[in-house]
């Protein structure tokens, strides 16, 4: 922890000091008494006696600057009875006369490293004696450092210590509420006026520093003394800069894009500060406050009183409510989503609450409910519908989907169902009684245009905001959900029996399905207008109790297998419900964000809607002005996040693919020629890339959580999973009843046009990992006999007719059968009556003849005998499959990198060492001078040869500045004797001991050289910054 986060507005002399609370008045000047000196409000300093020493000050500072590289020093002149620092506003009054003669040096102490206060005193004294007799020390905030929001606000108010001024007034009589009001209030305040005088003091500083400066420029100093400390004092002049900009960037709510070009996860992390409530003091406030020993008990004490008692302070119900817009028209109400902004500590206590009631949700809440609970997961939802519109598509079913839309779903919650809903599920009546007091009767204030209405109370609902509303309005609806779901009458969407299917395991299906929730969001399932009559009637008990009410004009149907059902339009239109979606809508439905498609056109408008999202983007982050780096970043972090819910569920094409890399390069590499390979880009910046996301394979990663659920252990709490493996072996098994689909791609179905194919994507994710060969994998015969004819060779020539389209969907049964009187597996005769006789004898000719050769998963079942037929099993393959390194160890980001060096030629890959390019990376460089560097060492330039080529000769080949015949990337920026003095020169200036020559800067700039006896970062940056001139003054 560094000894500028010791925050105190008062200087603790470390050495001599003592202290007296009384003399701290606001109203007064802020002054220090210790036995030697009683100075003005000032950074921490040391003080140091030179008047004997022989050096001049400017010596003098430039000798403490060897050790102190980072510190300001100052000399001082006599004025009056005091002592006044050259060019600063500090004055120093001693206890006694000093010698008219003596001569003091200033050094401030800030970025030192925290240490307790003895070795603190100790360390210091010892590094500064040599140079004078050290009179005093002391430790104050550095003024360059954050502002009091991103630091400790409790370490000082007014220069008293915090437990001083949170003491004075916290009597015996005080409630606990009213302590804990009382501390609040005080802490708001004090930050205010902090922030205020310290933006102040940025401004004075900035003054004060900037005069220093100039002065110390019109001086002349030796260029040892200039280089020593011009340095230190632009530092401090952009840090306070700095600091004002971040101020005003706060204020304005701007989040900066060039953040993105240093780290891309700042642009993550804009978001994860919570918005404080009417008490203004935000989570890290809270974090501050709570780890503040003397509140730690008082802070206990409100929460245990809040549980048991149902005594909570009155700012907990004091509400703030932001209103955000809805989709519809803007002047009516309803389309407003009303926000409440609650004091941080009240949410604190709601999510321990929260966290809490998380451990019996699951045993309360049905497994179709898949908003806010552990396990479960939101694209859940949107796979079981999409294995309903595929199953219903291929059996031509009738049944048609409804979204409702609850009209207020929220607001409409009334106190005493809540109440008895609560008490119904088990909750205890403490927790129900605090809940019930805490959520309703709220005193609400409306954000309007930045001003507050006046006070409206609140009778019903759930403020929307806080950590636990959603888990009580779980709560809420699930008795609904319950009645819909034990309706024997309701029949809800019926798994039926596969009419082509040999299998008996395919003929265990899932239970009916009869709805898909999201917290408010419902998707029911209907077979025929009864359903539909028994969910009007479950809505209107439910509404009658609940106060909840559905919006029936806003509620979509659509139908499960595409087609138009002209007797649901006309029944759902008597019932109010008009949006109707099926093949010809013009664009695919939404639920949960999630698009549905049912034909092909719907594809090629979602297609076309995020190709254009993504150009929308571009050209709006065109303006930036950003670097190739910054670009990435902005690519990765905002542009293609708007695709991954998409590409979770909806398998698109390799066209739109190459479209979408098309328009990102384009964005990207920008006015940048010659091209470079695009998936050179995706690389890891360690190995030369940029760490561009490829949508290609991302979505692999995506997709690994279906993969789990096909491969791993039941999922108790997941919905999806059950009905995933029910369609995969009833639907994607070629008639095998298992998942062998997943490993053996001739098993599989071919993708159609007018469907999500869900499955596509997980096949694919299957295909992208290298796993073990499934020919050292021992199955039954009964399974071996089912798989592709072409899985028991170890190797089939390319012209081989089994290679050819029509004889790809064999199977190893229409070849060889399993002997019961020897229990192994023989080739067919012709006394079997195979269905393809002459296939069968010409294969077993090839066989004998040694054309093509049988492998490992086959030999056994032929040599070894007496083995029983068995089921068909995949367990074999799955075990496989999971016990390989790359699964067991699976992480997106290797794994997206995998796949991308798979896809590159050895050729493409950086020589350059990850440490080297780590540097190139750190380097305190402009980004526009790091991108030039980063072309130049991928030679993506044009000389003049090149562009003579393509101006068709009008432009001469010969360097414009030394007519060399011949120019290329090294005489271009080094080796032309023009631009080689300014190499030169640099160096000079850099380093006027050592001698570069030309070869040595070409290795710096295509290699990443380094020398010894030199700071090689340094030296990189000067190569970067000289590399950027040249190319400035073509």
């Amino acid at each position: 922890m560094p000894l500028s986060q010791v925050v105190a507005r008062k200087r603790t002399s470390l050495m001599r000091a003592t202290f007296e609370y009384s003399i701290y008045n606001i109203q007064q000047d802020k002054v220090i008494h210790s036995k030697v000196w009683r100075t003005g409000r000032s950074p921490g300093i040391a003080l140091l006696d030179m008047t004997d020493r022989t050096e001049s000050p400017l010596q003098f500072i430039a000798l403490i600057a060897k050790q102190y590289p980072s510190r300001i020093a100052v000399a001082t002149t006599k004025e009056g009875n005091g002592i006044t620092f050259e060019n600063d506003a500090v004055k120093l009054l001693p206890y006694r006369a000093l010698n008219p003669a003596v001569l003091l040096v200033r050094l401030r102490l800030s970025n030192l490293p925290f240490l307790n206060e003895d070795i603190l005193k100790e360390q210091l004294k010892m590094s500064l004696e040599p140079y004078g007799s050290v009179l005093d020390l002391g430790s104050y905030e550095d003024p360059t450092q954050a502002p009091i929001w991103a630091k400790h606000p409790l370490g000082l108010v007014s220069g008293v210590p915090a437990p001083f001024w949170l003491n004075r007034k916290r009597t015996a009589q005080m409630m606990a509420k009213e302590q804990r009001d009382y501390v609040k209030s005080e802490i708001r305040l004090f930050t205010q006026h902090y922030a205020i005088d310290y933006t102040n003091w940025y401004k004075k500083s900035i003054k004060v520093l900037q005069r220093k400066r100039n002065s110390f420029l019109r001086s002349q100093p030796p260029i040892a003394i200039r280089l020593q400390c011009l340095p230190v004092m632009d530092q401090q002049i952009e840090s306070l800069q700095q600091e004002l900009v971040n101020i005003a960037a706060l204020k304005a709510g701007i989040c900066w894009r060039e953040h993105g070009e240093k780290s891309a996860g700042y642009l993550k992390r804009i978001h994860q500060q919570s918005s404080p409530g009417s008490d203004g003091l935000g989570y890290v406030f809270m974090h501050l406050i709570y780890q503040f020993s003397p509140l730690k008990d008082l802070i206990i004490k409100i929460y245990n009183m809040t549980l048991a008692a149902d005594s909570f302070p009155s700012s907990w119900q004091d509400l703030r409510v932001r209103l955000l817009l809805k989709k519809g028209d803007l002047s009516i109400l309803k389309n407003w989503r009303p926000i409440s902004l609650i004091n941080c500590d009240a949410k604190i206590y709601t999510h321990i609450i929260n966290q809490r009631m998380r451990s019996v949700m699951d045993t309360i809440i049905n497994r179709y409910q898949t908003g806010f609970l552990g396990d479960r997961f939101i694209a859940e939802n949107g796979m079981i519908l999409n294995i309903l519109m595929e199953q219903a598509h291929v059996q031509k079913r009738p049944e048609i989907g409804l979204l409702l839309a609850q009209e207020k779903a929220y607001d409409r919650v009334h106190l005493m169902y809540f109440r008895q809903t609560m008490l119904a599920f088990g909750f205890p009546p403490s927790l129900v009684h605090s809940l019930r007091n805490l959520f309703f009767g709220n005193a609400v204030r409306i954000n309007i245009n930045g001003y507050f209405t006046n006070r409206v109370d609140q009778r019903h609902g759930l403020r929307q905001g806080d950590p636990l509303s959603s888990l009580l309005f779980n709560i809420a609806l699930e008795p609904f959900l319950r009645h819909t779901l034990q309706d024997s009458s309701f029949q809800g969407f019926q798994f039926q029996v596969v009419s082509n299917s040999d299998t008996t395991t395919s003929n265990i299906m899932p239970p009916p399905l009869k709805i898909l929730v999201y917290v408010d969001d419902v998707c029911v399932l209907l077979y025929s207008t009864d359903d539909y009559c028994r969910l009007h009637h479950h809505l209107d008990r439910y509404g009658s109790v609940s106060n909840a009410k559905v919006n029936i004009h806003k509620t979509e149907a659509f139908s499960l297998d595409g087609r138009s059902y002209p007797e649901w339009i006309v029944f759902l239109a008597v019932q109010g419900i008009s949006k109707w979606h099926d093949h010809s809508s013009p664009s695919p439905f939404r639920y949960l964000g999630f698009p549905f498609i049912q034909s092909f056109h719907q594809r090629r408008y979602l297609e076309q809607q995020l190709l254009q999202t993504v150009k929308s983007q571009c050209t709006i982050y065109y303006q930036c002005r950003l670097s190739i780096k910054g670009r990435a970043t902005i690519v990765n972090a905002l542009i293609l996040s708007k695709l991954w819910c998409v590409l979770r569920m909806v398998h698109l094409p390799t066209t739109f693919f190459r479209r979408l890399n098309s328009e990102i390069y384009q964005f990207v590499w920008h006015n940048c020629k010659p091209k470079i390979e695009y998936m050179q880009l995706c690389l890891d910046p360690k190995l030369g890339g940029l760490g561009l996301l490829d949508p290609q394979f991302q979505r692999h990663n995506l997709h690994i959580r279906w993969l789990r659920q096909h491969l791993e252990d039941n999922l108790p709490q997941s919905c999806s999973q059950p009905i995933l493996l029910d369609h995969i072996r009833r639907f994607h098994s070629g008639n095998t009843g298992t998942r062998l689909a997943l490993f053996f791609p001739l098993l599989r179905l071919r993708p159609t046009a007018h469907a999500n194919n869900f499955m596509q994507n997980i096949y694919e994710t299957v295909d992208s990992f290298v796993y073990a060969d499934t020919q050292q994998t021992k199955c039954t015969p009964d399974s071996l006999l089912r798989l592709p004819l072409s899985a028991i060779f170890a190797m089939i020539p390319t012209d081989y007719w089994i290679t050819r389209s029509r004889h790809k969907k064999l199977k190893v049964s229409q070849f060889f059968t399993y002997d019961h009187h020897f229990g192994c597996i023989w080739p067919l005769l012709s006394s079997d009556q195979p269905s393809s006789p002459r296939l069968v004898s010409k294969l077993r000719r090839d066989i004998h003849n040694r054309v093509i050769k049988l492998n490992q998963l086959i030999w056994p079942h032929i040599l070894n005998q007496n083995k029983p037929l068995g089921e068909v099993d995949d367990s074999a393959f799955i075990d496989a499959f999971c016990s390989q390194p790359q699964w067991i160890n699976h992480k997106p980001k290797p794994f997206r990198l995998s796949l991308i060096q798979r896809s590159l030629p050895s050729s493409a890959m950086s020589p350059i060492q990850t440490s080297k390019w780590s540097l190139f990376w750190k380097m305190p460089v402009s980004p526009e001078s790091r991108a030039l560097w980063y072309r130049l060492f991928h030679r993506k330039f044009y000389s003049q040869p090149l562009l003579s080529i393509f101006g068709n000769g009008l432009t001469s080949s010969q360097c414009e500045f030394c007519s060399a015949n011949t120019e290329d990337l090294q005489h271009l920026f080094v080796r032309c004797p023009t631009k080689w003095r300014v190499w030169l020169d640099a160096f000079d200036f850099f380093s006027p001991h050592l001698t570069f020559t030309q070869d040595d800067v070409c290795s710096i700039l295509c290699s990443f050289q380094r020398f010894p006896f030199i700071d090689n970062t340094d030296l990189w940056t000067l190569s970067c910054c000289v590399l950027s001139v040249i190319w400035r003054a073509h």
